[in-house]
């Protein structure tokens, strides 16, 4: 058995040292609420700190997905006489969750996220926090029932029950832990404020401490050193209360200098396990806050900034993985009405800033005429995602951040281009109490273009951050064509060049980057589709390599083809030219190149791409999964790949805890161009992955795979 318990102890202390989250200097003072509740509860996602639960009115119970700034009730919760008492949130599966009241209304278990629910205890009631599961096997779990000490194990996360054995000897059971280096040991709050501890999986127990007042509700364990424990009491009147302590195991129980106030909730910082909460519970007018000890209990800080007064503590959570966020829910006095629910604020955070502006001459830089753009959406991306939008005069400010290194990014309406920073965001690492200002983004309004329902001749007169076709014109329903002979695909478009691509509704598409205004393109002998630039150009300014080069007249179309005396931004025309060479289109002025030579044909253009006259197969020549757009995104981005052969395909998308999220192909697929749309409603922000498995039904040797990242920013 010490053999067994030191490898559990090992285990724990690998998983709490791979926690990529630092230790936290700065000081935490005051309490935000985040949401109205009933007040017994607040519960949370132990794999993400942005996802909490509380039950916001009676038999509703709640999520927020972005810490508390926005609520959604899930779709159904089990009736709880007199409020739900605990919510616990599976760490191996994060929907299934757990839920129990004072009142024998059952323990009862959701697998969907509240969909639908079932009683896995029947007659099952709590007092204080009284089911757990084991830190080290989470899918055993224990549950103790307040009205008669009955002890229950489960080893199935949860579905089917065992009664263990009765814990104490008066009758009722208040608070329940499993202890970390063991899932036979547990302790357990019995009557008259009696702590029992049994070391064979609750069958039997022995009382190991008495207090004298009424009730030990909640405990918390060391997982570092699980010799070393705590417990709450809770009783009348409150100068019989404390919290207690044991560096034994649980032999002996000795008070801490935390003495004559009834306290009932308790969290551990399980990354810094002498960090503990402790909340008070009182009916004495006056007594209420959060106590806070960083020894172990030696010392001990009251916090009550922001809490309602008389303010009674039943809850309290420190996320696993990120132990600055601290929550609490409560009611306005012991059994009065609901107080919320309350989320610790770091007075020393920091805050980054900065500034969106017109940048009218795409100069890259903030000229005294360049005014501030309102309404701009800001990303602050770290351990959290966290968004504003910039005021009247173009700032924007992330206040009450805590130490992290953050990504700072805008959103760009459509026709927009940002000219500044180049690195289209910025890398700011935030240290406690500092504060980072100065980080201006440059946007430059580009044009805008019509598009007739079908097909269209377009061109990229920009030097686009992303040229893949599908990124451009996200909108077309067929691949971008361009034209030496016969038809080709193109996944991956150029300046200078024009292409062929169907939409199916008329509508008006942007293209931003940073302007071209000068392009070459090669012609060959014969018919040429020709982009464009940054700019209206005339016909008779086009200039040629060979210079003098004989060309037909240019043509355009819109629905048919008609001739044109200018080249316009983002449109494409068809020349026929005589022999080979480079046609020249510059808008910047310069250039010493002769002009082209204009003989007018009755022949007409090649007509539109169809099926019948596509030369090139539209079969790419290798495996590819293409980077999702947008990226970040919201609510939908788009994910393109592609088969060589008819193959096996399987897309799926996983969170960052590696789980299955959702499943967008599994099936058999013909080879070509693929494209498909992932709808994240009903996820939280963050950052998701998505890969791609392919084996070829023809060729089983040949399989490809790849795994690629994107960001969810709501």
């Amino acid at each position: 058995m010490l053999h067994q318990g030191m490898t559990r102890s090992l285990l724990l202390l690998t998983l709490l040292s791979i926690i990529a989250i630092s230790s936290m200097s700065a000081q935490l003072n005051y309490w935000q609420e985040r949401g109205s509740a009933v007040g017994y509860n607040v519960g949370i996602n132990p794999l993400n700190p942005n996802t909490i639960y509380c039950e916001r009115t009676s038999d509703v119970l709640s999520v927020s997905r972005d810490k508390g700034k926005h609520w959604t009730d899930l779709p159904s919760t089990p009736y709880i006489y007199y409020g739900i008492r605990q919510i616990l949130v599976h760490p191996k599966d994060t929907m299934t969750i757990f839920i129990a009241g004072f009142f024998n209304n059952g323990l009862w278990k959701t697998t969907d996220e509240g969909a639908n629910w079932h009683a896995v205890i029947p007659s099952y009631g709590i007092d204080g926090e009284s089911f757990d599961f084991d830190p080290v096997h989470p899918d055993t779990m224990y549950a103790g029932k307040f009205s008669d000490g009955s002890v229950y194990r489960s080893t199935d996360r949860g579905e089917t029950w065992t009664l263990q054995g009765i814990a104490g000897t008066q009758g009722e059971l208040c608070g329940l832990i499993v202890r970390p280096d063991s899932s036979n040991i547990l302790y357990a709050g019995t009557g008259s404020s009696t702590i029992s501890k049994s070391t064979d999986a609750g069958v039997t127990w022995r009382n190991v401490n008495s207090g004298g007042t009424t009730e030990v509700p909640k405990f918390a364990i060391n997982p570092q050193h699980p010799l070393i424990g705590y417990a709450t009491t809770y009783g009348s009147p409150d100068t019989i209360n404390n919290l207690w302590k044991t560096t034994d195991g649980g032999e002996t129980w000795f008070k801490t200098p935390l003495q004559k106030i009834a306290i009932w909730s308790l969290a551990m910082d399980i990354q810094h396990p002498e960090t503990l909460y402790i909340g008070q519970f009182s009916f004495t007018s006056g007594m209420t806050g959060i106590e806070r000890t960083t020894d172990g209990g030696a010392t001990f800080q009251n916090y009550t900034a922001g809490l309602p007064s008389n303010f009674a503590a039943w809850n309290l959570r420190v996320h696993p993985l990120a132990p600055n966020d601290v929550w609490v829910a409560g009611a306005n006095g012991v059994w009065g009405p609901p107080g919320g629910v309350y989320r610790l604020i770091d007075s020393s955070s920091g805050f980054i800033s900065g500034k969106v502006f017109l940048d009218n001459n795409a100069n890259g830089i903030a000229d005294s005429s360049d005014q501030g753009l309102a309404g701009r959406k800001i990303y602050a991306i770290g351990a959290i995602a966290e968004s504003t939008y910039t005021d009247v005069n173009g700032n924007y400010l992330f206040p009450n951040l805590l130490q992290d290194n953050y990504s700072i990014s805008e959103s760009l309406p459509k026709g927009w281009l940002q000219t500044f920073p180049s690195f289209l965001s910025y890398s700011v690492t935030l240290s406690p109490g500092g504060d980072s200002t100065g980080f201006n983004f440059g946007n430059y309004h580009f044009y805008a273009d019509a598009i007739i329902p079908g097909w269209n001749m377009i061109s990229v007169p920009v030097t686009a951050p992303d040229f893949h076709a599908a990124a451009l014109f996200p909108a077309a329903s067929s691949n971008a064509f361009s034209y030496s002979g016969s038809y080709i695909v193109q996944s991956i478009l150029d300046t200078g060049t024009g292409y062929w691509l169907k939409f199916p509704n008329a509508d008006t598409i942007y293209v931003t980057g940073l302007p071209k205004f000068r392009c070459t393109d090669t012609v060959r002998s014969g018919w040429n589709i020709l982009g464009s630039v940054a700019k209206p150009i005339a016909i008779s300014s086009i200039t040629s390599i060979p210079g003098g080069i004989i060309t037909s007249q240019f043509f355009g179309y819109a629905g048919s083809y008609y001739t044109t005396d200018t080249i316009f931004p983002g449109h494409a025309y068809w020349v026929k030219v005589h022999q080979a060479g480079n046609l020249i289109l510059d808008g910047s002025g310069g250039g010493a190149e002769q002009p082209i030579t204009i003989m007018a044909t009755s022949e007409r253009p090649p007509l539109p791409p169809n099926s019948e006259i596509v030369s090139k197969s539209l079969i790419p020549s290798s495996f590819a999964l293409g980077q999702s757009y947008p990226n970040p995104f919201n609510p939908t981005a788009r994910i393109d790949y592609q088969l060589p052969l008819d193959s096996r395909v399987s897309l799926k998308i996983y969170n960052l805890a590696g789980q299955i999220v959702s499943v967008l192909r599994e099936d058999m697929e013909d080879a070509g161009y693929k494209s498909v749309e992932w709808n994240a409603n009903g996820f939280a922000s963050g950052v998701y992955f998505y890969k791609l498995e392919v084996t070829s039904t023809t060729d089983p040797t040949k399989s490809f795979t790849q795994v690629r990242k994107m960001a969810l920013v709501k």
